[in-house]
C-alpha cells in the first residue's frame, strides 16, 4: 500500500513538473517569436467611440500601440490627419484598431441617404419657404447657420444667428401652405421640409421660432455654412443698428 501511495505522489509531482516545463517552453517560444517579429505602430481604441464622431476628435479615444505586422489590419490608419473631415460610420469598441473602412465623408453618406446623427442629438423638422433655405440648395449632409428674426410688439424686428454648423440630415419637398389663411389675397408659398440634428436645448429654440413664424411673429432663415465660413458676428441687428 505504501509503495502505491509513493508511486501516486511521484506521478503527480512528475505531471506538475511536466506542465510547468511545457508552459515555460511555450512562453519562451512566444517571446522569441515576438522579439524576432517586426513591430508596427497602430492606433487602438481605448474608450468607446460613438457612431458619427468627427475624425478631428478621434485622438481623445485612441492610443498608439505596437503590434506584430501580421497582427494589424491591412487598411489601418497611419495618421489621424487622414480622417480629418470624416466621421465614424459605426461605434468603435475598446481594442479595435482604427481602419479606413470605418470612416466616411458626411457628404458621401448623405448622397447614399445615410447621414450619421451625432451621439446625443435629436432630429426635428421645420417647413421653410424655398427662399429661406438658400433657394433649395440645402441638402442632407449640409451644415447650416440658423438665423432668426423676432418681431417685437414695440421694439420692431431683431435679427441674429441663433445656431452655427447645424447638421442637416435630410430635405424633402413640402406641401404648399397659406401663411395667413384669413387673408383673401394670401398666396400659397412653396416650402421645403428640412430635418436638423440638434441638442435637446436647441430643438426647443428652433421649435419656438417655428411656432412664432407660423404666427407671423418670427422668421427662420438657413445659410449654407461650410467649415471655412466666418462665424464672427458683432451681435444682434435691429432697425436702429441697420439704419444707424
Amino acid at each position: 500500500m505504501r509503495i502505491r501511495i509513493i508511486g501516486a505522489i511521484l506521478a503527480l509531482v512528475l505531471a506538475v513538473v511536466g506542465t510547468v516545463v511545457v508552459v515555460l517552453y511555450v512562453r519562451d517560444a512566444d517571446v522569441r517569436a515576438a522579439n524576432g517579429a517586426e513591430l508596427v505602430s497602430v492606433y487602438v481604441v481605448h474608450t468607446t467611440v460613438p457612431q458619427g464622431t468627427p475624425g478631428e476628435e478621434i485622438s481623445d479615444y485612441v492610443s498608439v500601440e505596437r503590434y506584430a505586422r501580421d497582427a494589424i489590419q491591412p487598411d489601418h490608419i497611419t495618421a489621424l490627419r487622414d480622417v480629418a473631415g470624416e466621421v465614424t460610420t459605426v461605434t468603435l469598441l475598446p481594442g479595435d484598431q482604427l481602419v479606413e473602412g470605418r470612416f466616411a465623408d458626411p457628404a458621401d453618406l448623405a448622397a447614399q441617404g445615410n447621414v450619421v446623427i451625432p451621439e446625443g442629438m435629436q432630429e426635428v423638422t421645420v417647413a421653410l419657404p424655398v427662399e429661406q433655405v438658400v433657394g433649395g440648395a440645402v441638402r442632407g449632409g449640409s451644415t447650416v447657420g440658423v438665423v432668426i428674426t423676432v418681431l417685437g410688439e414695440e421694439s420692431g424686428a431683431t435679427t441674429g444667428f441663433a445656431l452655427h454648423k447645424v447638421l442637416v440630415t435630410r430635405t424633402q419637398a413640402g406641401d404648399n401652405y397659406v401663411p395667413d389663411a384669413s387673408a383673401q389675397d394670401a398666396a400659397p408659398v412653396a416650402t421645403i421640409m428640412v430635418t436638423l440634428a440638434l441638442t435637446a436645448t436647441d430643438v426647443q429654440r428652433v421649435v419656438w421660432a417655428a411656432e412664432m413664424q407660423q404666427n407671423d411673429r418670427a422668421g427662420i432663415w438657413l445659410t449654407l455654412e461650410p467649415d471655412e465660413a466666418d462665424q464672427t458676428i458683432p451681435g444682434l441687428v435691429t432697425g436702429d443698428d441697420f439704419f444707424g
